[in-house]
């Protein structure tokens, strides 16, 4: 089995791995980098203007034989597997050839299919072949068994790849402090000791701290909804599912209805089925949606307006709102400064910061801080990492006893060997191949 990192070994994001046997060769994730070379973030507009095979020789896109649409006269690669729905996962999925199977979990082809409505970065697999956690599939001389994973993204996997004797654990992105902690044991109880290669995320190895849990979270949104008869506003990944039940659970119990935006109400819905989520029906009276014009407007210019004529009956107005904020924990992001202006009375709000602090520096949040500042708001952060400590990379490690350790989805590969003890790591080098 030979295992080639095409980016991610010295860099958070952009993965990409290329896994063969035999005639048989895997993709695991083609994710778009978060940063740039010059360490600024990525912005894919940069390079409109290059072709696909432009961008390959830019270094933009991953160099793999038989694996992009312009590439029809190589043999093509057998199956790309994507982790979960995080562009830095599958953002360059768009470029794949269309006769190369996807196989992916349910939820994240939901997920991906709603951003291709709302932001024009998802994706809809040609070929699709839909992955359940310990169920194993068979590519060519591969056996693949996808393991469900606790993470901030909604139904993302691990995978074990088997080959003639060889194994490898590609972990994808991971933690254990979520909503999903049992997944983690399961996965662990599951993969053989012993594997000949552990491809584990470090997207924590240089913060070295201890992460609050998903409860803890609930409880300090609770108690802010408690301290306050103002509005709370929070600022959200519309996808991040563990955190929006998070929020939920906190408003319901400090007696507060939960607001949103048509997106993320049809993001709950949507995955509905697979959870039991809070979403706009009769049996949670207490979900509420607003209409910001950017979203409606929006969604009528791509005739996808029953996106929003679907939730009419939980509407609420602008004036509804400026008079029940004591009553609201109410869902935002910068794309709705249009509606927010309209709320009287919302000067001396609470606003929550629930995502990374980096992202507030980032110029997309500049009129959402302008207007915090000019209405008086008081800015909070409530918030922990997708991604595992420490520690549990190390409990990871310890349980597993893998042959040897490749770091991937860390800036810091090197700090493996300053936590792990008597274990084989291997630091890579982005498109040089391992051999196992």
């Amino acid at each position: 089995m030979i295992v080639t990192i095409h980016r991610g070994t010295h860099e958070i994001g952009g993965s990409c791995i290329e896994v063969r046997h035999a005639d048989t060769r895997i993709v695991l994730d083609i994710g778009m980098p978060l940063l740039a070379v010059n360490g600024e973030r990525f912005d894919m507009r940069q390079y409109q203007s290059l072709s696909g095979p432009e961008l390959v020789a830019a270094g933009v896109l991953p160099n793999i034989a038989g694996f992009y649409k312009w590439d029809q006269d190589s043999k093509s690669v057998d199956a790309l597997l994507i982790s979960h729905a995080h562009l830095d996962h599958y953002g360059f999925a768009q470029y794949v050839r269309e006769d190369i199977t996807c196989y992916l979990g349910e939820g994240t082809r939901e997920l991906m299919a709603l951003s291709a409505i709302y932001s024009n970065q998802g994706w809809h697999p040609n070929k699709l072949s839909v992955i359940r956690s310990a169920t194993p599939v068979t590519v060519g001389s591969m056996q693949i068994t996808p393991f469900l994973v606790d993470h901030s993204a909604f139904d993302a996997y691990a995978f074990l790849i088997e080959a003639e004797g060889k194994t490898l654990l590609y972990t994808g992105d991971f933690r254990d402090h979520g909503r999903k902690t049992y997944s983690i044991g399961r996965m662990l109880k599951s993969v053989p000791q012993g594997v000949d290669a552990l491809l584990i995320e470090g997207t924590m190895l240089e913060r070295n701290e201890q992460p609050k849990t998903e409860r803890q979270i609930e409880d300090e949104l609770y108690q802010l909804c408690r301290a306050t008869s103002q509005l709370v506003l929070v600022a959200v990944s519309g996808q991040n599912i563990d955190r929006l039940v998070s929020i939920y659970r906190a408003a319901k119990r400090s007696k507060r209805m939960l607001v949103i935006d048509p997106y993320i109400a049809n993001v709950l819905e949507s995955l509905a089925a697979k959870a039991k989520l809070p979403h706009p029906s009769p049996s949670f009276d207490d979900v509420k949606v607003y209409f910001p014009s950017s979203i409606t407007r929006k969604l009528k210019r791509v005739g996808k307006e029953e996106q929003f004529i679907k939730y009419g009956k939980y509407k609420m107005t602008p004036q509804q709102l400026s008079g029940r904020q004591s009553e609201v924990v109410m869902l935002i992001r910068p794309s709705v400064l249009d509606y927010l202006q309209k709320i009287n009375g919302i000067d001396g709000a609470k606003v929550v910061w629930s995502q990374w602090g980096g992202y507030l520096t980032e110029s997309y949040n500049k009129k959402l801080l302008e207007f915090i500042h000019e209405h008086n708001l008081d800015l909070v952060t409530i918030h922990t990492s997708g991604h595992a400590s420490v520690e549990t990379l190390k409990n990871v490690v310890k349980t597993l006893m893998p042959k040897r350790v490749i770091p991937i989805h860390t800036n810091t590969p090197e700090l493996f060997r300053d936590v792990l003890d008597d274990i084989d790591v291997s630091e890579g080098v982005d498109g040089v191949d391992f051999l196992l």
